[in-house]
């Protein structure tokens, strides 16, 4: 009834759509809801496409594909700064060598060792990569919710996911949503030093509008 109140709405129309009944929102009466929650903007966006997955092309069914020549020639051309390309499910479809030196390879024919997020969680020496691992793995999760449309991809990767680490789990399961930040990470070298890299994340546009580019910069 607050919620309703605050938002200017009926409370037996915003009952129904609380409880997942076939109620159709308008963009304006989710932004008002959004406003009555006190919700952040990454939070904002997360709302619509959950109740609006037919505004949003990363809901629709379609095969990715592949980045464009021209981005991964851009990837390439970041070098000697270590970069990747990942794709709306969090898979590396391209990376430059700086990052393969760095991160080491992923396989594109096993379906997980191309899984940033499974790499993250799964493969010991990526915990051992990451000097802060648990907040760089819980802002993944994060990013990786607000990322993600409701789709079976989705669903079956998440339950795999919660089935083989605990921590992603527990992560999960905390509803934290996040856009990408820029900040700095410590990584732990194969020699045993460290080095500090300024880490940001950048949607492409175009035909590569389904990828995101993630760059390392040494500082």
């Amino acid at each position: 009834e607050e919620v309703a109140q605050h938002a200017g709405i009926s409370v037996t129309w915003y009952v129904r759509l609380e409880q997942g009944r076939d109620v159709r929102a308008s963009t304006h009466t989710l932004e008002l809801i959004g406003r009555a929650l006190r919700l952040t903007p990454p939070e904002q966006a997360y709302l619509m496409r959950l109740a609006r997955p037919d505004l949003d092309w990363r809901s629709q069914a379609r095969s990715l594909g592949k980045p464009s020549a021209n981005l991964l020639s851009l990837v390439n051309g970041l070098a000697p700064h270590p970069a990747y390309v990942l794709d709306r499910y969090w898979y590396v479809v391209g990376m430059n060598a700086p990052a393969v030196t760095l991160l080491g390879a992923f396989r594109e024919e096993d379906p997980w060792s191309a899984s940033l997020i499974a790499r993250l969680f799964l493969d010991l020496r990526w915990r051992s990569l990451f000097r802060d691992w648990r907040a760089v793995a819980r802002s993944a999760v994060a990013q990786f919710r607000l990322s993600l449309g409701a789709d079976p991809v989705t669903a079956a990767m998440v339950d795999m996911l919660e089935r083989e680490s605990p921590e992603f789990g527990t992560f999960w399961r905390g509803h934290e949503i996040s856009d990408p930040p820029v900040w700095r990470k410590t990584l732990v070298l194969a020699s045993g030093k460290e080095q500090t890299f300024d880490f940001a994340t950048l949607r492409a546009s175009g035909v590569d509008s389904e990828f995101s580019v993630s760059i390392y910069t040494p500082v």
